[in-house]
């Protein structure tokens, strides 16, 4: 089953430690299948899908062409 996991890259009002465990979280679901993506997008935040919402669209493409 493809997973695709998307990131803040800005760690907004977290310090450092709370953000690296995070993202450390985040890549602890990239375990759970054999075909996974993490994407760390640089320059958003917790919104994603409003400060990036081309790469919220961009991965749900490639999951739909994944699973087809």
């Amino acid at each position: 089953m493809p997973i695709t996991v998307l990131s803040a890259g800005q760690k907004g009002l977290n310090t450092e430690e709370s953000y690296r465990m995070w993202i450390a979280l985040h890549e602890d679901l990239l375990e759970l299948s054999t075909n996974c993506t993490h994407v760390i997008l640089e320059n958003s935040g917790h919104n994603i899908e409003t400060e990036a919402p081309g790469a919220v669209v961009d991965a749900i493409e490639k999951m739909i062409h994944a699973v087809k």
